[in-house]
């Protein structure tokens, strides 16, 4: 029997929260910390790092936020997709808002092979014209319109397909910008391997998320009509 309905968060907080307690007491500890000016760190360093911190807070709040209203509406799955959309959205909207401003505002080491401006504005950081934080900006939107609670409840197959091939289309862009970085530029950026992760986790959690549906339509056609 296929359960209707996931375990929720709190089932597993249930089950290894014993374990868990005495690490999250110094949570609140860390997001404070985020608030104070960074030690030793002036002009453009400093700039970049603050901003860092200002998108883990607000990345950490709407994802709170997130939760709050979509866990007591959606399965696990369904729960799971528009958060991680949110993530590539936030991370894409920073690279693209920094390659039409300024590149090395990003905050993110410059040196060493973690360097985001050389990634950012390597020749590779154009596909066809266009940026590809943008194409990132763009698919993420996508993914976050196909795999929305309610496209979830549809019955519509094309809408299935559609959820299916862009989630796979970026995992695809994934393993060609993993190559860029590592073969080409010499570099990697680390806001561009969170989108990258996002991806990857996201088409992971379409491919569970398609399974569950097939076994569910499948139960519906088997089940006699009462």
């Amino acid at each position: 029997h296929v359960p209707s309905k996931y375990p929720t968060f709190e089932y597993y907080v249930g089950a290894i929260g014993h374990a868990l307690a005495p690490w999250s007491a110094f949570l609140p500890f860390a997001f404070c910390r985020l608030y104070l000016t960074p030690p030793g760190r002036t002009g453009s360093a400093g700039e970049r790092e603050s901003l860092g911190r200002t998108a883990v807070l607000v990345g950490a709040t709407v994802a709170l936020i997130a939760h709050g209203y979509l866990v007591a509406r959606t399965d696990l799955v369904a729960f799971s997709g528009p958060a991680l959309c949110a993530v590539a959205i936030g991370l894409s909207s920073y690279l693209t808002i920094t390659h039409y401003t300024d590149p090395t505002a990003l905050a993110c080491p410059d040196t060493g092979i973690v360097n985001c401006t050389a990634v950012t504005t390597s020749s590779w950081s154009i596909l066809f014209g266009v940026p590809v934080a943008l194409l990132g900006l763009l698919w993420a939107v996508g993914m976050a319109i196909v795999s929305s609670p309610w496209s979830w409840r549809s019955t519509a197959r094309w809408l299935d397909t559609v959820r299916t091939a862009l989630a796979a289309a970026g995992a695809a862009m994934v393993l060609y910008l993993v190559y860029i970085e590592l073969f080409r530029v010499d570099a990697i950026c680390l806001w561009c391997t969170g989108v990258h992760l996002t991806a990857i986790s996201l088409f992971a959690v379409i491919l569970a998320g398609r399974a569950s549906l097939s076994q569910r339509r499948a139960l519906a056609v088997d089940s006699p009509p009462r």
